[in-house]
């Protein structure tokens, strides 16, 4: 046998004989059997494995524990009475007993463990391992804390330093814990200041009591603290594309960050300022709240693109008028400029942990927003924009979020958990926002729009989200998973923005920017994106061409306007097929409604003797809509899962298109959404 073929046969042997010793059979032994195959073509490799007896795990003991109660150190032991016994596990919980003294202070502390043969059981071999507590030392505390590695004058310097021990979680003082040590390089590396990041402890004397100091040593190697990056490209949306970036990663020499952004091209301006200090205000003992500060200003003429998505099929794919030579006309015929969209926006954010564990954030932020859209007169669906051509929003907003989505899969022997991970049921569980098998998400965002803070809009706006997961152990192991959303909102003081001279309907919805939206891949099925809720009809006038400039005419039809209100439900079962097939049958329930009384009954309307206002009100009203469907689910060695859905929606929406308008007796069509939908995505529905 060749030297290359009789190495790997023998590494491969001793793999299989560890991991059959690592499955409790300590005695195992592996054969490796050479043979010629009939045509003498191929050599033919067999491993005959002889299993042995089983070792169990027949007790569990720790010897030389004082300081830390036995209980508290059994917590963290893995291995159970009467399992196979597994070294590698027990060499896992040796290091996790160590792991509960170094949190604790106890940074000398040395564990061994060991075994005892005891009397077979039943045909199996019978262990007791026990967990020596060789030495646990004294109780470390932080004497002093000493940085080294800044540079500049000695003002700077100080500077520097007082920002490096406040952005760690160490103080003189303080147990000098390993958790802490870690956690403190972590905290550095994360501001992007330094290159490298090494924490040491030396001894500083005795403290009494059986403690001793240590100091720990802070040593840094400091990056350029300014950096400039530029760069360009062509789009075609955009032309050409310039770029031009400044940062600040030790803003003032106290680690905190700014940055100047600018994007600039023919049809596409934007300079955003930005600082962000994550250290602005201390709560509870080590924890801060960050403070975040944005200006933004956009100017933008490529808005046309967005419409493309808005408007059914029927249109041809035409969104604004144009001339033979392909500029922009109103409905007279006369040249106008490209619509553009001029967006201010300052924001104030900061944010509050209430616990790592699960999860749980609350945010604070103050937004202010003054949006222009300019030269709209071009455009099909003018009219549903008319209104909202200048808004300013001036609002607070809170928000909260609780995240304890886990994936858990079945733990194999000898699995220790790692350091996010913990033993559930006999399977393994790390938190997991994409594919959870367990657990619960919710969000809450709450926002209050006044005139008095200097808007032109007032409103309160609430959306929360929940979403929650149960994995059975029958039915193959099926994943139940739910979803509810709920948006409401609702208008203060309404003013006439259409300029009908009175309030109507259209009044008391907010503005668009800020109205609810569903449909698509990961709302409604049965919809096709952010087509469900009420409709506005467009009653196109003046000429038109499509893209090949052949004039041509357009029919009134109708546009999602989105509502002030929004329910979406979603249930569905992730059935696995295979290791990487799920079959997912779902229901989707709900809509987006005009207003908050439309969820549970629509509100009738009040006629005005205007046909196409009329119409206009009776398409704001929708019912709860109702989708079944089925949908698959492919893991790909991407990460993540190839998700098809199709959804069948059980009771389309009807909306009114007004038809013979320039006639004395004009009448109506009806327009129903069609029925079947197929959602393609590349992860789970939520």
């Amino acid at each position: 046998m060749p030297l290359t073929i009789r190495v790997a046969t023998e590494q491969d042997q001793r793999t299989i004989k560890s991991m059959m010793r690592d499955l409790g059979y300590r005695h195992a032994d592996v054969n490796v059997l050479q043979g010629i195959s009939p045509t003498q073509d191929d050599l033919i490799i067999t491993f005959q494995v002889t299993e042995g007896a089983l070792t169990r795990v027949a007790d569990i003991q720790i010897q030389g524990a004082k300081t830390i109660p036995e209980d508290r150190l059994r917590q963290e032991i893995t291995i159970v009475k009467d399992a196979p016994y597994s070294p590698s596990q027990v060499r896992a919980d040796n290091d996790q007993l160590l792991n509960v003294y170094a949190r604790l202070g106890y940074i000398e502390a040395e564990a061994r463990p060991s075994i005892d043969e005891l009397s077979k059981k039943g045909g199996d071999e019978q262990v007791r391992v026990i967990f020596n507590i060789n030495k646990e030392g004294s109780k470390a505390i932080v004497n002093e804390i000493v940085v080294n590695g800044v540079t500049g004058s000695a003002g700077v310097q100080e500077s520097k330093r007082a920002a490096i021990r406040r952005a760690i979680p160490l103080s003189p003082g303080d147990l000098l814990r390993a958790d802490r040590i870690t956690e403190a390089e972590r905290a550095l590396y994360v501001t992007d200041a330094f290159r490298q990041v090494v924490i040491t402890q030396q001894p500083a004397g005795d403290a009494g009591n059986g403690v001793k100091r240590y100091d720990v040593i802070i040593d840094v190697e400091e990056k350029r603290p300014r950096v400039i990056e530029y760069g360009g490209g062509y789009s075609t949306d955009t032309g050409v594309l310039g770029l031009l970036e400044l940062t600040n990663v030790n803003f003032m020499n106290k680690l905190r960050q700014t940055a100047i952004r600018i994007r600039a091209s023919q049809r596409q301006q934007l300079v955003r300022f930005e600082f962000l200090d994550p250290r602005f205000f201390r709560y509870r003992t080590r924890q801060f709240a960050p403070l975040a500060l944005s200006a933004q200003y956009l100017r933008d003429s490529t808005i046309t693109r967005f419409f493309r998505s808005t408007i059914d099929r029927g249109t041809f794919g035409i969104v604004q008028r144009l001339d033979s030579k392909g500029n922009p006309i109103d409905e007279f015929g006369n040249r106008v400029s490209q619509p553009t969209i001029d967006r201010l926006t300052l924001r104030v954010e900061t944010q509050r942990v209430l616990s790592q564990k699960s999860h749980s954030i609350v945010f604070f932020n103050y937004n202010y927003e003054d949006v222009r859209l300019r030269n709209i007169e071009s455009l099909l669906i003018k009219d549903i924009l008319r209104q909202d051509a200048v808004v300013r929003l001036s609002r607070f907003g809170s928000s909260f979020v609780y995240d304890t989505r886990e994936r858990c899969e079945r733990r194999l022997p000898g699995t220790v958990p790692g350091e996010d991970e913990t033993i559930r049921g006999g399977e393994v569980c790390r938190y997991n926002q994409v594919d959870a098998t367990r657990g619960q998400f919710l969000s809450a965002d709450y926002s209050f729009a006044a005139k008095a803070l200097g808007g032109n809009t007032a409103f309160s706006r609430f959306l929360a989200t929940y979403h929650t997961y149960y994995k059975t152990n029958q039915l193959r192991k099926t994943i139940f998973a739910g979803n509810l959303t709920v948006g409401l909102a609702e208008t203060f003081s309404p003013r006439d923005r259409n300029g009908n001279g009175r309030l109507d309907d259209f009044d008391r919805l907010l503005p668009i920017s800020e109205r609810f939206f569903s449909g698509g891949s990961t709302t409604l099925r049965g919809f096709g994106y952010e087509e469900a809720g009420p409709r506005q009809v467009i009653v196109p006038v003046g000429t038109f061409r499509k893209p090949n400039k052949d004039l041509v005419g357009v029919n009134p039809f109708t546009v999602p306007i989105g509502g002030n209100a929004m329910v979406v439900m979603n249930l569905e079962a992730r059935v696995p097929v295979t290791v990487d097939v799920q079959v997912v049958p779902f229901y989707d329930g709900g809509n987006v409604f005009r207003s908050i009384k439309d969820i549970l009954h629509p509100q009738s309307i009040t006629p005005t003797g205007n046909f196409v206002e009329d119409l206009n009100a009776q398409n704001l009203r929708v019912r709860w809509s109702h989708t079944v469907g089925l949908g698959f689910r492919l893991k790909t060695p991407l990460g993540g899962a190839l998700a098809v859905d199709y959804g069948f929606l059980l009771n389309p929406s009807k909306f009114l298109i007004p038809q013979n308008l320039n006639t004395a007796n004009p009448t109506t069509a009806i327009y129903r959404l069609h029925q079947g939908q197929i959602q393609f995505r590349f992860t789970q529905t939520f």
